[in-house]
């Protein structure tokens, strides 16, 4: 019996902790009945007994105490010194001792040795190509270099920088260490159960080349790739490589060398070793039940699998979605396309959302709502909405794309490639879009509100602010009625139905007149050709009147005059402070998430944008270019009009001057829908903070804002819920971490973030939503909260919503990942008078802070002027 050592047939899940995650993996893989060589792992508490027994622990400590991850320098020197100790030491005889035996019943000869961390090859992280391998070692000394060599991998450079960098602690990290037949492959190569490019979980991407597979694994050779269909074995794509070099076996360890010529472009595998290979993917698959990244060895015409992994980079897809073999759907991230954020909801936001959405079933379809509707899915934080019938017919998709286009060009784009790429399926499967027969009043509805809008522009704003108040007062005064926690949770769930329909209700009577611009630019390229310049008519779009989010950054403006007039500082208690807050302290930096605290809450962000106007010394100026565009824009609405009438005569003129008109008294009310979805959740949230409070009292949370990270149905459970709300907010950090988001998926897990385009040299391209050219330094912001935006720099960063813009008034310029001439930013930044482009692929990766660039938002060209 031993202590230290244990076979791979011996090993399953239940010892991690002992064997490590590759040592666990691979014990798993041979209870599965894959070809797994035989071998065994030298387990954690021998590198424990190891430390211990040469007094290492105390000496590494002192060593790693601090250590700047991104230091290179240090890194390398911290690591070198803890490897020096290892090497210097001797693994103890009793330890030495099991792994003879062990050994000697492989039957002593050349084995390959890799180390099995207990922080790797987890479904949350992977340490691939962290630590060291060692191949064809032969004898006892040669392996028990190559053992304490393993070991010591545990502290090289790479994986003490992945550890800093993922907060993955150093304490009591323990190493197993593999130990297995070599195979003295004549190919080999690495196999992903799901295609790593752009997630398709119905495919297999397959690498191979010749040699053994640390010329592919270590990235020394290109080698030839197939992606293959796993229900059709289908080969999809294939690509064969001029493959230079392999690793092959020497009389002691390994060595590099290369190809022979006659291999060099030869197919290292044929299509009956493909569907083995693929083969094998499906069952490591299905055995793990989550996609695997697999290392693989072939050998007198037998393939061993002697690794496999989690493959960590896949966006996780949403739970219960219909198999892509019956038919093929796709969902748009809401988040990112709908609000142009990339950030995750909090679990009650979700609850919130899917609360309000499941209306839209019943409005537009005519069905049951269901708790949970079919076409709503949520997948780390972000929601996922099923739009696959809307483009069941292909006479419609140039109109609902154009839509799409308004609010984010990119997803457009990208949609209507995928749409290319499968109109087959997507005209030929699953069911169209029916209009009920209970559509048609709501049809009825919404052209009366239009015609209204149109015929008595004046009074649609009373309208519009009529449905305002009457929706906002049946949330305070019901509020009022409730008791119980059932009562309260009941009527957030109705009232969330009711704000989702509340833009429905107020947009319409504005809908005519925010669109008559474009009828105007429509009018005046057919009557002066498709090059007619549109200056004038893009300054008619600057200062619009009546937007509450333009007016709540002049009242902030306002503000900070008058405390630098009067040489005093902010205080949340000050009563100006107090008045600002009972107008827009409902809103917050991801307004959306009822889960997360409004401006009224935690006031320092408003206190920290006066501070930095006051700071900037141009408050007038930032005033005054306000309602000097107002007055530009008034110019220029009579340059137009007068320039019709010499061309085009006197009834020309009068309707394109009433729709221009029309346009400055309307479309700035565009945001009003918003303004007041926003100020419904922040009293919903309240209500909620007294449900959270009674729970507190309970002993069922410990503080009232922990009822943000719990859902409906535990709240309902009775249960305690500390162990829930802990395990919610370490998960809503995780997928904080998550940057990159992709605008929609596929039931087959196939992700599109963006399109392909190719950019000149120091050249960035995007689309234009606000006109004017502007120079000036970059300032790459994530977060509005606390961001620092000097006066005149240009802000770059994935995409704004309300609570951004006050950033505006110090902008230069504005340059967005996402949004387009409709979304918060094109909107605000045309009101503001700032350029403006969005749309541009990566913009907060490939731009630096303090770089100079140029900004041309009549091209929507971004030309970068000095490099850091």
């Amino acid at each position: 019996m031993f202590k230290y050592v244990k076979f791979l047939e011996e090993i399953t899940k239940e010892d991690f902790l002992k064997t490590g995650g590759k040592g666990s993996n691979l014990g798993e893989m041979v209870k599965a009945g894959l070809p797994v060589p035989g071998g065994f792992v030298i387990l954690t508490n021998a590198y424990k007994k190891f430390i211990q027994e040469n007094n290492l622990q105390e000496k590494i400590d002192k060593l790693i105490k601090i250590i700047d991850p991104n230091d290179f320098d240090q890194l390398n020197k911290v690591s070198d010194e803890v490897k020096d100790l290892i090497y210097k030491s001797s693994i103890p005889d009793v330890i030495f001792k099991e792994i003879i035996k062990a050994y000697d019943e492989i039957g002593n000869k050349a084995v390959a040795v890799r180390s099995s961390a207990t922080a790797e090859d987890l479904p949350g992280t992977s340490f691939a190509g962290q630590y060291d391998t060692y191949l064809n070692v032969k004898g006892f000394e040669e392996l028990s270099e190559a053992i304490i060599k393993s070991w010591s991998s545990l502290w090289n450079s790479r994986a003490l920088s992945y550890r800093l960098k993922n907060n993955v602690s150093h304490k009591d990290l323990a190493h197993g260490v593999v130990v297995q037949k070599m195979i003295n492959g004549k190919k080999a190569g690495i196999m992903f159960s799901a295609n790593p490019i752009n997630g398709r979980r119905d495919q297999t991407l397959i690498n191979a080349s010749w040699g053994l597979g640390e010329a592919v694994v270590g990235g020394e050779v290109s080698p030839d790739q197939w992606v293959v269909e796993k229900r059709t074995q289908k080969i999809v794509d294939t690509h064969i490589a001029d493959k230079k070099v392999m690793t092959v076996r020497t009389k002691k360890g390994t060595k590099t060398e290369e190809i022979p010529e006659k291999l060099r472009i030869k197919a290292a595998l044929n299509k009956k070793e493909i569907k083995q290979l693929v083969d094998m993917s499906i069952k490591t698959e299905e055995y793990f039940n989550f996609p695997q990244d697999i290392e693989w060895v072939y050998e007198n015409g037998k393939f061993y699998l002697v690794q496999t992994r989690p493959i960590t980079s896949l966006f996780p897809m949403p739970k219960s979605l219909p198999d892509p073999r019956e038919e093929l759907r796709f969902y748009m991230n809401f988040n990112l396309v709908g609000q142009q954020i990339k950030e995750p909801l909090t679990p009650m936001g979700e609850e919130f959302w899917r609360s309000a959405m499941k209306i839209y079933t019943t409005t537009f379809t005519g069905k049951p709502e269901k708790k949970y509707p079919d076409w709503f899915k949520v997948s780390k934080g972000r929601i996922f909405m099923d739009l696959t019938i809307l483009f069941r017919k292909k006479k419609n998709w140039d109109k609902i794309l154009e839509r799409f286009s308004d609010k984010d060009p990119i997803f457009s784009k990208a949609l209507l490639e995928w749409l290319e790429k499968n109109e087959s399926r997507i005209l030929n499967e699953g069911k169209g879009f029916r209009i009920p027969f209970r559509i048609f009043p709501i049809g009825i509805y919404i052209v009366s509100k239009i015609l209204y809008g149109k015929i008595k522009p004046d009074k649609a704003k009373e309208k519009l602010m009529k449905v305002s108040k009457e929706e906002l007062n049946k949330i305070s005064d019901g509020v009022k009625q409730l008791k119980s926690i059932d009562e309260k949770l009941h009527f957030v769930e109705e009232k969330a139905k009711d704000l989702a329909l509340i833009a429905f209700k107020e947009i319409f009577y504005v809908s005519y007149g925010i669109q008559s611009v474009k009828f105007s630019e429509n009018s005046l390229k057919k009557w002066f050709g498709e090059d007619v310049d549109l200056k004038d008519l893009n300054k008619v779009r600057q200062s619009i009147p009546n937007n509450p989010t333009t007016e709540m950054g002049m009242a902030l403006l306002q503000l900070s005059k008058k405390y630098k007039n009067e040489n005093r500082e902010p205080s949340p208690n000050d009563n100006e402070i107090k008045d600002f807050l009972n107008k827009y302290g409902h809103r917050s930096s991801i307004e959306i998430d009822i889960g997360l605290p409004r401006w009224k809450e935690d006031p320092s962000y408003v206190i920290e944008l006066i501070n930095s106007y006051i700071s900037s010394g141009k408050i007038n100026s930032k005033i005054d270019k306000f309602y000097k565009g107002m007055k530009e824009a008034e110019e220029a609405l009579n340059r137009i009009v007068t320039k019709v009438q010499k061309d085009k005569g006197s009834k020309q003129a009068k309707k394109i001057k009433s729709k221009l008109e029309l346009f400055r008294k309307t479309s700035g009310l565009r945001e009003q829908p918003k303004y007041d979805l926003v100020k419904g959740i922040s009293m919903l949230r309240d209500l909620l903070k007294e449900v959270g409070i009674h729970l507190v009292s309970e002993g069922r949370i410990k503080e009232a804002n922990d009822i943000f990270y719990v859902r409906y149905k535990d709240i309902e459970s009775g249960e305690k819920l500390h162990e829930i709300v802990k395990n919610n907010k370490e998960r809503y950090k995780e997928n904080l971490q998550i940057k990159s988001v992709p605008r929609f998926i596929t039931n087959t897990g196939e992700t599109v973030y963006s399109i392909t385009e190719e950019d000149d040299e120091g050249t960035l391209s995007g689309i234009s939503v606000s006109p004017g050219v502007y120079e000036g330094k970059v300032r790459i912001i994530h977060d509005p909260s606390g961001a620092k935006l000097k006066s005149g720099e240009i802000l770059v960063t994935e995409g704004t919503n309300p609570a951004w813009t006050p950033l505006f008034l110090n902008a230069g310029a504005l340059v967005m990942e996402t949004g387009g001439p409709i979304s918060h930013g094109g909107i605000v930044a045309r009101e503001y008078g700032i350029p403006a482009v969005a749309g541009v692929r990566e913009a907060t990766k490939r731009l630096k802070d303090g770089q100079k660039i140029r900004v041309n938002g009549e091209s929507g060209q971004i030309v970068v002027l000095s490099h850091l």
